[in-house]
Formats: structure tokens, C-alpha cells, sequence
């Protein structure tokens, strides 16, 4: 009776492990060229990252405005249409005062000193490219664009934009902001293949068109490689299945090389499947707020409004809650500032930024259903939260108590929601940050960050190779 004991636990024991292999092997073989195609994606992030055309210049263009003569007032310029103005700013083109009116998205040039119209979007988009790249070469203006595409995508956040081509042999492309002058993206051919590959590989971009389904499908592999993970693990730490299954030369280095690379497959894995999810359980931003503008009964800037020390960069007319300014980027001795003042030109406090911000605030915030802000401030540095993917700086950030703990960040230069951060992005950003990217490793530097990921994709891929030629030798033999 005592002696059947040892028998029956081996025969239980055995009977476990092979349920173990058995599924190991199932789930693993499902995952397996997903994790393959994550894996050499992720070999191509950092790969992108280093290989990517640089802009020579990242601030925007500070020439100063001639104000020697008197301006036109915008109620004098020479406009025409029903479209609402929704932006106008004065800025310097071809060393001459314009004013720049945004009207259905579209751009449209003025001469502040004669109010003619002149068809200047193509030329300042152009001058705009040549800055960033700090090149005189020639471009071409190709259009303007109000959407994503397969090549600006959506982590580039600035829309509208117009792309302005290079005549250079890797084709760079450069996309600029015209309403805020800023460089939106800078794209040539190796970057834009890249980028289409990362797409194939890593977000199964020809299954788009299968909305849900694709969700669907790249999650039920990421769940099945945590799980043939766990099972893989249990198997290793079973001695019997060690000895066993683990014996010869090849299964012995897929089981060490499975157990050295276990924790960085788990993080990849459990983060990618909470980043898909967290994205598919967002709720869309509300509308963006539209300024109404009294640019009738605006006067324009002059050089009475100004120290004798400062020069004009560009004026911007913004609007919220019915408090109109002129937003005033000057240049003195000091560096650039910003400057306010009423319609009229009456000088304005410093804090009228903070009143715009905290106006358009509560606006957003009443979209949202949320109460009153606990707190307030410029953020003119990325931070962990309102990371560099954002792309827009500065940004009024408005707090809130809500359970949820919101926070909005809102561009000032036209009112744009430019993010909304609660606890579970905040949980989840963080999550992704440090154990999808890693970014604990830049203690190491960027480029030992990239060496430690890139080794630790590579073995993911060599492991998920071995396990499909395990398999493969498995089924012949039973052949």
C-alpha cells in the first residue's frame, strides 16, 4: 500500500507535465511569428531612432517685424467670404509685415501696410523648411494636409500641416505647422520604409481595415505568449521535466535561454496587452474650441507698444470666454518673452497667459463634466506624464479632484486639447515606459539603452526560431 505512494505521485507528476508541454507547445506555436514579428520590430526602433533625418534648427524662426511704418488694422485688410476667422497673427514673410488669417483651416496672407491679399502659403512653407534644415537648397511645396496618412502618421499630433519636398537623393520630406511656425516632422524614403515595416511587423497595419478583429487577434497572441511563458517557466523549475525534456543539446539551450530572457518576454508582452486594451477603452477628446475672434475692433501692434530695447517676433489675436488679447512675442536683451495687450493696445498684466488658459480650462473641463480646477500652471518642460509625444510646448496644465484624478493640458498658441491624462494613463504610461521600453536602461545612455533592448529582441526572436525548429523536428519524427 505504502510502497504504490511513490508510484502514484510519480504517475500524477508525470501526467501534469505532459498537460504542461502539451499546451506549452500549442500556445507557443500560435505565438510564435508574432513574437518572431515583434521581435525584429523591436530590433527597428532604435535602428529608426538613430537612422532619422535630424532638423539642424528645433526653434522657430525669430525675424523681427519692420514696424517703421504704421499698420493696417485687420478690419481694413481686404477680406472677403463668409468663413469665420478663426486665427489671425502678424508675422514676418520676405522681410515684410503680413497678417495671417486662418479661415476653414486654410491659410490666407495679407500685407499689413497696403491689406492686399497674396498667395503666400506655398512660399512660407517653403521658408519655413529651409530654416529647420538651415539650408538655402531649393524646395517644393506639395499641398496642405488635414489628415493622417500611411506617412504622417498620428504620433506626429500637429494637423493641419503642408509638406514641402526636397530635391536631396534620400527624398526628405518636411511637414511645418504654418499657423504656429513649428516643425512638424522630417521624413525620407529609409525613415518612411522603416516606419512602413514597423508598422507590418509590430502593429499589423494590413489588418486595419478589420477594426476590432485586429484588437482581437494581436491580443489573444499576446495572451497566448504570456501563457506559454508561464508554462514554459513551471516546466523549468520542475526538475523532472528538466530532466527529461531538457536533456539534450538543443532543448537544454531553448530551456536556459527561455529562463535568462522570461522576465523581458512577460514585461513585453503584459505591457503590449495593457497598452492595446487601455487604447481601445480611451474615450475621444471633446471638440476643439473654437476662438471667436472681435478682430474688427482690434487695433494693430505698433512700436509704442514696445521698450526701446525690444523687437516684434509675431503677434497672435486669441480669444476665450469673450476676453480677447494680443499675444506679443518679443525679443530684447533678455531672450524672448511674451507680451500682452488689449484690443486697443493698452498693456495687459503678466498673469492674462494664465486667465486665457484657465478660461479655455473650463471649457474643455465642462465638456468633460468636471468641476472646478485644484490646480494650475505653465509647463514648459516634458515631463514623464505630458511626455515629448505630445509634441506641443508650452502648454497650460489645469488639475482636477475628480476620481479619476484628471489633468489637461492645453496648447495656449490656439486653445488646442493637446492631452488628458487620468490615473489609469498615468499607470499604464508608466508601465509601458519602463517595462515595454525599458527606460530604466538609460542609465546606460541612449545608445547602451538600445544595444540591451535590441540584444534582448534578438534573443526573443532566436527563442521563438528554436521552439518553431523544436516543433517542426517534433512533427517528423512523429511522421
Amino acid at each position: 500500500m505504502t510502497a504504490a505512494l511513490p508510484s502514484t505521485l510519480t504517475s500524477t507528476r508525470s501526467r501534469w507535465l505532459r498537460v504542461l508541454l502539451t499546451w506549452h507547445r500549442r500556445l507557443a506555436v500560435a505565438a510564435c511569428i508574432a513574437v518572431l514579428a515583434w521581435s525584429i520590430s523591436g530590433l527597428l526602433h532604435p535602428l529608426m531612432g538613430a537612422l532619422q533625418p535630424k532638423p539642424a534648427v528645433f526653434t522657430p524662426p525669430s525675424t523681427a517685424i519692420s514696424l517703421q511704418q504704421p499698420l493696417l488694422a485687420p478690419a481694413q485688410l481686404a477680406l472677403n467670404g463668409t468663413e469665420p476667422i478663426t486665427a489671425l497673427r502678424l508675422l514676418s514673410l520676405n522681410q515684410r509685415p503680413y497678417y495671417q488669417v486662418r479661415s476653414a483651416n486654410h491659410a490666407r496672407y495679407f500685407d499689413a501696410l497696403t491689406g492686399q491679399e497674396h498667395d503666400l502659403l506655398a512660399k512660407h512653407a517653403e521658408q519655413l523648411a529651409q530654416h529647420y534644415l538651415a539650408s538655402q537648397e531649393p524646395l517644393k511645396y506639395v499641398g496642405q494636409q488635414s489628415r493622417f496618412d500611411n506617412e504622417y502618421v498620428f504620433i506626429n499630433r500637429l494637423l493641419p500641416v503642408a509638406r514641402v519636398d526636397t530635391a536631396r537623393s534620400d527624398g526628405l520630406r518636411v511637414y511645418v505647422d504654418v499657423f504656429n511656425d513649428r516643425l512638424a516632422s522630417l521624413i525620407d524614403t529609409p525613415k518612411a520604409l522603416y516606419s512602413q515595416a514597423f508598422k507590418l511587423l509590430h502593429n499589423f497595419a494590413p489588418l486595419n481595415g478589420l477594426g476590432l478583429v485586429r484588437e482581437l487577434i494581436m491580443g489573444l497572441l499576446l495572451l497566448s505568449c504570456l501563457c506559454a511563458t508561464a508554462l514554459g517557466l513551471g516546466l523549468f523549475f520542475t526538475r523532472r521535466a528538466v530532466a527529461r525534456h531538457a536533456r539534450q543539446g538543443h532543448r537544454r539551450w531553448h530551456a536556459w535561454c527561455g529562463l535568462g530572457i522570461a522576465l523581458s518576454t512577460l514585461a513585453f508582452a503584459s505591457t503590449g496587452l495593457w497598452h492595446l486594451v487601455h487604447k481601445k477603452a480611451g474615450t475621444p477628446l471633446p471638440a476643439q474650441y473654437v476662438m471667436q475672434l472681435d478682430w474688427q475692433h482690434a487695433q494693430p501692434p505698433s512700436q509704442t507698444w514696445l521698450l526701446p530695447s525690444e523687437q516684434l517676433l509675431s503677434a497672435a489675436l486669441l480669444e476665450a470666454g469673450g476676453q480677447h488679447a494680443w499675444a506679443l512675442r518679443v525679443q530684447s536683451s533678455q531672450g524672448i518673452s511674451t507680451r500682452w495687450h488689449a484690443l486697443d493696445g493698452r498693456p495687459l498684466p503678466e498673469h492674462t497667459g494664465a486667465n486665457l488658459g484657465a478660461l479655455w480650462a473650463q471649457h474643455y473641463a465642462k465638456a468633460l463634466g468636471l468641476k472646478a480646477a485644484i490646480k494650475q500652471d505653465w509647463q514648459t518642460q516634458f515631463s514623464h506624464e505630458y511626455g515629448f509625444i505630445f509634441k506641443r510646448l508650452p502648454v497650460w496644465a489645469s488639475s482636477y479632484g475628480d476620481t479619476r484624478s484628471t489633468t489637461l493640458y492645453i496648447d495656449p498658441s490656439d486653445a488646442t486639447l493637446a492631452a488628458r491624462i487620468q490615473g489609469a494613463d498615468r499607470f499604464e504610461g508608466f508601465a509601458f515606459a519602463y517595462l515595454h521600453k525599458a527606460q530604466w536602461l538609460e542609465v546606460f545612455g541612449k545608445l547602451g539603452k538600445d544595444i540591451l533592448l535590441s540584444l534582448f529582441a534578438l534573443a526573443n526572436a532566436l527563442l521563438a526560431a528554436s521552439g518553431l525548429w523544436l516543433f517542426a523536428q517534433r512533427q517528423r519524427r512523429k511522421a
